[in-house]
């Protein structure tokens, strides 16, 4: 997140399209108490909220109020961790809800009246359905119109699309209202600071850098392991599944940044026209490829945690028969020469045996030194929990004997750094109200992300790709070993 080092933000008036919603409470209240805290944001910010429930602004700065106040002590751990009350009476008194219609005019006619000629920030935390019509309304209504010193944003969760048309489609009625400047399309994980991390490792270390290819490099993991269900959004996941909701978004984020060749400049363009690229070299699957590598996967009952647990069909508001996939892996290459035959291994998936997203590097065999076997050496990056590092390298048992045995040189974010408890939107906000798109995706990234994945969608629609079952709290699929064996290598244990 943004360090008290940083430029104070512009004066910005955020409004926020379904503000009562679990969003907004969750993660965008802690994060701009965050910023707040940290003297980031101007003494003339104010944030609107705009849903359809009734609420008068005390009501809607007492629910606030509520989930902050066991938020440090959540995110920390610390159950005597205190809420600053400064930093939260500040924000608070600035937050004011209005009830209204996102399809009526009269709306956008009186938010248009409220703004006047102050920066604006849209942040449209809402269903996937209720997109377009606010972007229409924001437009009809003249909201999104710049001065020479007034600048206006939209910010647009994920899911930005179904499937590759309609993400064009959509990309295509925003770029026909706006410009490409103006529209800020977030992917929480980039707020991450482990996920920003990945770019200093690789550019900012000479030992990394020059390693960074397919000549040093044997192979690389990517997993974003949960243990929770559907946690009550049955509703959304059925339609959505683990291929659209994680590995389009999240796990094709962290993909481009590990791939990515180096930018030429550090500017917002710069880096994502090199995430773009990256994502475009992905090998498109064929239909021998879909059979082998890629496996879907659903929950069954099980025991997560030493807790009993339903199935995936057995959740709320989930069909008794069900195709969605709680669990996707996949094998992929990069038609690039810095990655030229490197296996890129993806896996995402629910109610697992445990909670980890990480990156595992795996390099190539030592060629000198001894005949006898070694561990290769691996870098695995924990993005949470437990941020760090890890680099194993071989080193020499002490004794009479050459023998080598594998160590690990360890760094954790929380013994180097001192950490506040953050939602990884501190980050992402600070940059949409100073402008800066850098961590968020532009259209060409988002297409790029659909067109690959396009054949598995159209494999699932025409019944040809199996769903396997697995036990809740198990390492999912046995049948996804298959992936990484084929060439040799292995899943790195979840547990």
């Amino acid at each position: 997140m943004p360090t008290t080092s940083a430029a104070k933000a512009p004066a910005t008036v955020l409004v926020v399209f379904g503000a009562s919603g679990d969003l907004t409470k969750r993660l965008l209240m802690p994060a701009l108490y965050n910023l707040a805290g940290n003297h980031l944001l101007d003494e003339e910010f104010e944030v609107i909220g705009i849903s359809r429930s009734a609420m008068s602004d005390a009501e809607f700065q007492g629910k606030q109020a509520e989930f902050m106040s066991t938020f440090t002590q959540q995110r920390s751990g610390d159950s005597s961790q205190k809420l600053d009350e400064v930093a939260w009476k500040w924000l608070e008194k600035r937050l004011s809800y209005t009830s209204a219609s996102f399809t009526e005019d009269d709306t956008y006619q009186q938010l248009s009246k409220r703004l006047g000629k102050r920066n604006a920030v849209f942040f449209l935390a809402v269903p996937h359905e209720a997109f377009l019509p606010i972007v229409n309304g924001l437009h009809a209504n003249g909201l999104m119109q710049q001065g020479k010193n007034t600048s206006r944003r939209v910010v647009i969760e994920k899911p930005f699309g179904h499937d590759h048309a309609s993400a064009i489609n959509l990309n295509q009625h925003m770029l026909g209202m706006f410009k490409e400047e103006q529209i800020y399309r977030i992917d929480h994980y980039l707020g991450k600071e482990t996920v920003q991390n990945i770019s200093a490792l690789r550019f900012g270390n000479r030992l990394f850098e020059s390693t960074w290819n397919g000549e040093h490099i044997e192979s690389v993991q990517i997993t974003a392991a949960e243990t929770v269900g559907v946690e009550g959004r049955g509703s959304f996941y059925e339609p959505t599944g683990a291929l659209r909701d994680m590995i389009v978004n999240h796990l094709f984020q962290v993909l481009s940044l590990i791939t990515m060749e180096p930018p030429a400049t550090k500017s917002a363009d710069a880096i994502r026209t090199e995430k773009a690229k990256a994502i475009q070299s992905i090998v498109p699957l064929s239909e021998t490829d879909l059979q082998h590598d890629v496996v879907r996967g659903q929950y069954t009952a099980g025991t997560v945690n030493g807790k009993d647990v339903p199935g995936y069909t057995q959740e709320d508001s989930v069909a008794p028969i069900s195709g969605t996939e709680t669990y996707l892996a996949m094998r992929l290459k990069l038609d690039t020469p810095r990655w030229k035959d490197v296996p890129f291994y993806l896996r995402t998936g629910k109610r697992l045996a445990t909670r980890k997203t990480e990156i595992v590097i795996t390099f190539k065999q030592p060629t000198t030194w001894t005949q006898d076997p070694v561990a290769a050496n691996t870098l695995v990056l924990r993005l949470q929990p437990e941020e760090g590092i890890t680099l194993f390298v071989n080193a020499k048992v002490p004794g009479q004997t050459q023998e080598l045995q594998s160590v690990a040189l360890d760094f954790g974010y929380k013994n180097a750094f001192e950490l506040k408890p953050n939602t990884g939107y501190e980050s992402l906000l600070y940059d949409v109200f100073i402008g800066d798109q850098t961590l968020y995706n532009r259209a060409d990234i988002i297409e790029a992300g659909w067109e690959k994945i396009q054949p598995i969608l159209d494999a699932v629609a025409q019944n040809k790709l199996k769903l396997h079952p697995y036990a809740a709290g198990s390492e999912g699929p046995q049948i996804a070993d298959n992936l990484p064996c084929r060439s040799g290598h292995e899943w790195r244990k979840l547990v």
